[in-house]
């Protein structure tokens, strides 16, 4: 349809990252929670919005070695169901599961895999199911200010995998703490 395809962006998505365990030597992962919140910002008629949702989601992050570190997230969101049709789309399981590394204090790059799993009135639609492959950079200073960028693509071909996703991040964390936790830029 050409009136539904092109360029279009999605519903913005706040998350906060709330640390429950830091590294430590005697503890060499770390675990948090995000709760997360979307705004519409997206255009429904091009499938790319969905109005107001919120979801929580739990990270893990390990340093295999003083350069790299591996990290996994698995989260549920609930949105509002829409249809497209005979699929219902709106609330999801998500999970994913990443490799990154350390090219500098401030720099890191990364590779992940990501899948989702639809909810929608209860029932798990497994037609409706993207999996998708990223790849990123992020920047973080002293300052705090953390700048990532990332590009991927679906590899299951599901409702709603992209041929390709560009994703960009703005975020701040305290001054002086690592960056261990959502390295994949999904907010989960």
């Amino acid at each position: 349809d050409p009136e539904r395809s092109g360029f279009s962006t999605g519903d913005a998505r706040i998350n906060a990252i709330i640390p429950i365990a830091s590294p430590s030597e005697e503890q060499p992962g770390a675990f948090s929670i995000i709760p997360s919140f979307s705004l519409p910002t997206g255009d429904p008629e091009r499938f790319t919005g969905n109005g107001f949702g919120a979801g929580l989601g739990a990270a893990l992050g390990f340093e295999l070695s003083p350069k790299s570190f591996l990290h996994a997230n698995l989260g549920a969101f609930a949105g509002s169901a829409s249809a497209l049709g005979e699929y219902t789309f709106g609330s999801i399981l998500s999970a994913g599961f990443g490799l990154g590394y350390r090219v500098s204090e401030r720099f890191r790059i990364g590779g992940e895999l990501d899948a989702q799993v639809g909810i929608a009135d209860g029932l798990a639609q497994f037609n409706t199911n993207p999996v998708e492959v990223h790849g990123y950079g992020t920047y973080g200073g002293e300052s705090g200010l953390i700048f990532s960028l990332g590009g991927g693509t679906g590899l299951v071909a599901g409702v709603g995998a992209p041929t390709a996703r560009v994703v960009a991040q703005i975020g701040f964390r305290s001054p002086g703490a690592k960056l261990v936790f959502d390295t994949d830029l999904d907010g989960v």
